[in-house]
């Protein structure tokens, strides 16, 4: 290898291992970050004969500098996108937990090593376990592959359509989690409507104490019945996901 290849293989490198570091699973503090970057090199070394050099020659050590910047902040960039779908689990994990009543109680986040609440923390393994049986890692993989043919080295730009394509992207993750939490919101909002009946009838109950215990154990109920349907929401939003992975590498080579 001489001086350019392995200029061309660091900036692979980079771009790779930028990716691993905000890609699910892999950004999780139990995955060891020596394994992170033996993972992102052994990627590196196995794209770089199919990934073209189109950096000029007589580069000098400023604009070397800021093709690894803009390499880092590439692959960054594609693994924020990856993790879209599990940002709206714990949207939906918020709101599952509010209109149960759970809210106040947390669990340590086996992944993240942060308290959360627990129907986040269950619909945040479902989602690793989904993306693994898709092979959507597999899909990723190839996606970032074929980012180098649609973002060369150093070649990435910002444009007005990356950026309403992101705001675009971005609007899902609500959309998903509020249709992972309907229906907890409609046993909430059922809940909530027959007690106050009840209490507009029989003045002396106490709503608020009564009300609880259904609420938790309507929702709890919900929840297992519909955990496929949840699946189903998040198997759909896997399934475009390369595509976006790909439609935003295309933008920001075209930027």
């Amino acid at each position: 290898m001489n001086e350019a290849d392995i200029i061309n293989w660091f900036m692979v490198f980079l771009r790779a291992g930028a990716l691993f570091a905000v890609f699910p699973v892999f950004a999780s503090p139990n995955y060891p970050v020596q394994l992170r970057i033996a993972l992102a090199a052994f990627t590196s070394f196995l794209i770089m004969p199919m990934v073209d050099n189109t950096l000029p020659p007589d580069m000098n050590f400023l604009e070397i500098f800021g093709c690894m910047i803009t390499e880092v902040l590439i692959g960054a960039f594609l693994g924020f996108m990856s993790r879209m779908v599990f940002y709206s689990l714990e949207f939906a994990g918020a709101l599952i937990s509010t209109q149960m009543g759970i809210m106040m109680s947390s669990d340590m986040d086996p992944v993240h090593h942060v308290r959360t609440q627990t129907p986040g923390v269950v619909l945040y393994l479902l989602a690793g376990m989904l993306f693994f049986c898709l092979n959507m890692h597999h899909w990723i993989l190839i996606g970032f592959r074929r980012s180098f043919q649609l973002v060369p080295v150093g070649g990435a730009g910002v444009s007005n359509n990356l950026v309403l394509e992101v705001i675009h992207q971005s609007t899902f993750v609500f959309s998903v989690a509020v249709q992972i939490a309907a229906p907890m919101v409609a046993v909430s909002f059922l809940v909530t409507l027959i007690f106050g009946i009840l209490g507009r009838a029989i003045p002396q109950m106490n709503v608020f104490m009564e009300s609880f215990a259904f609420r938790v154990l309507g929702g709890m109920i919900v929840f297992g019945l519909t955990v496929s349907v949840m699946a189903q929401y998040i198997m759909n939003f896997f399934n475009r996901l390369p595509e976006d992975f790909l439609r935003i590498a295309h933008l920001m080579g075209a930027g």
